[in-house]
């Protein structure tokens, strides 16, 4: 007979913020003994990071329907009934105890499909606006374990708060070893930039416009920009060495915890994985909220960080104006840098506990499912 307590079926993927804490949830299940299978969407661009860390997954047919037009909803309730029987089966072979879903599409049908098989779901919500995924999925879950003071109010009585699932690296990078590995300098503050895990041509253009504006801090800053494309790069490198900056430009950075050790300021996009991991590493930030987002949940992100003081949140439309004098503002000042810094301690959640409490979460439901 099948251990289904020992057997957690995760829905995850599409965009690194829905993804990365999955991965964080899949390791710490994994550490436990546990076995793990993903269900993303079809062609996710998450197999191959699933592949590298041994992980297996089934591919299940999935649409949006929130907010289309009339023919895309029906387009995309058709591709939901395809994925609701695709996931039945799916369940139907791996028998877990419980499911633990992330939002993004394919959490809707996986969902819709424990709940059809009696089998516990558990969700993760990792914006403090939940998109519309989550709040559909929601009426069918035990529980919603959120990352934020203020998200409760949509989950129907569910919600507990938990914090969101930041990877192990981020907690124990070494200032100094990291310095070395970067190649930066040591008598000089860093100023990391970057808009997320696709880049953002927007910031990008801004910071290289920027930097002669920044001429009096040539002596006493260096940056790490990572652009998200090498294209981007190419046309960055020539500025910074133009301006007279030290500069590390990266097209990517699959080891953020030492981009994150090596700074005293963050430029950056807020979605929920960077505002979290600024939180884990207390960086103060300037914010720049992705403007087209879902329900605008970057600024809503952005106001926690702000409303602490630990960031300041500057509309992408103002951007051009506005990001000179901040940074030369906050970069200068050592007293203000540091109160940002002591200012997460306001934070009302551990996320160092997280994984663990929402693996404890998980693993009791699916107890609970073995058992009755």
């Amino acid at each position: 007979m099948t251990n289904k307590q020992n057997r957690i079926l995760i829905a995850a993927g599409g965009t690194g913020g829905h993804f990365y804490p999955a991965m964080v949830l899949a390791k710490e299940l994994a550490g436990r003994n546990v076995k793990v299978l993903f269900a993303v969407k079809i062609n996710d661009s998450t197999r191959a990071r699933l592949k590298t860390d041994n992980f297996e997954f089934r591919e299940i047919p999935c649409a949006p329907f929130f907010g289309q037009s009339p023919v895309k909803i029906i387009f995309g309730l058709a591709a939901n009934f395809r994925g609701v029987c695709r996931a039945m089966s799916v369940l139907r072979d791996f028998k877990p105890g419980c499911v633990a879903s992330f939002g993004a599409y394919v959490s809707v049908p996986v969902v819709l499909a424990a709940f059809l098989m009696r089998i516990p779901v558990v969700l993760h919500e990792q914006n403090i606006v939940p998109g519309w995924a989550n709040r559909f999925s929601a009426f069918f879950a035990k529980k919603v374990a959120v990352s934020f003071l203020g998200s409760e109010k949509y989950f129907h009585g569910k919600a507990y708060i938990a914090g969101n699932l930041v990877r192990s690296e981020i907690f124990s990078a070494d200032r100094q070893k990291a310095l070395m590995t970067l190649g930066l300098r040591g008598d000089r503050k860093t100023v990391l930039v970057f808009g997320g895990s696709a880049g953002a041509k927007s910031i990008n253009s801004c910071m290289g416009n920027a930097l002669g504006g920044l001429s009096s801090l040539r002596d006493s800053v260096q940056f790490i920009h990572i652009t998200g494309s090498a294209a981007e790069s190419e046309m960055l490198r020539p500025q910074y060495v133009e301006s007279g900056f030290h500069a590390v430009v990266l097209d990517y950075c699959n080891e953020m915890e030492n981009c994150y050790a090596c700074s005293d300021l963050a430029v950056c996009r807020s979605g929920a994985t960077t505002v979290s991991e600024l939180i884990v590493t207390k960086t103060p930030a300037i914010l720049i909220p992705f403007p087209y987002a879902i329900n605008d949940h970057q600024k809503k992100n952005a106001d926690i960080l702000e409303n602490m003081g630990s960031a300041v949140t500057i509309l992408e439309s103002k951007m051009a104006a506005e990001l000179v004098l901040r940074l030369k503002e906050i970069v200068s000042s050592d007293e203000m840098l540091a109160g940002m810094r002591r200012s997460y301690d306001k934070f009302p959640v551990s996320l160092k506990d997280a994984p663990a409490k929402l693996a404890d979460t998980v693993l009791s439901f699916a107890n609970e499912h073995e058992e009755s």
